[in-house]
């Protein structure tokens, strides 16, 4: 959630995309609706887990698949500290300290 070296990039990035959309609209409105749901999906997704990691749904740094599995858009998750502690895997920071690669 935080790929601050592409924000320069948006600006071109849009209009590359906008006329994408466009060309799309252009040559086939069905493809166009199909790709414009995707995105529109793919944005909300966006949002929910930038919400999400405000939270603390998603760990910034011990997140694991399963994890992720019981979190990816639930908007109430009941587990324990117990059951949090067993599905985070932290890293090694004591490794990493010391220059050691901790994955």
């Amino acid at each position: 959630f935080g790929m601050r070296t592409m924000i320069d990039s948006y600006g071109i990035l849009a209009i590359w995309l906008a006329m994408f959309f466009d060309y799309l609209w252009r040559k086939s409105k069905p493809a166009f609706i199909g790709l414009f749901l995707v995105s529109g999906f793919l944005v909300f997704v966006n949002f929910y887990q930038t919400r999400q990691a405000m939270v603390c749904r998603i760990h910034f740094d011990s997140m694991t698949y399963g994890a992720y599995k019981k979190v990816f858009l639930t908007h109430k998750l009941h587990l324990t500290k117990e059951e949090w502690e067993a599905l985070l895997d932290p890293p090694d920071y004591e490794a990493a300290g010391k220059g050691k690669r901790f994955w």
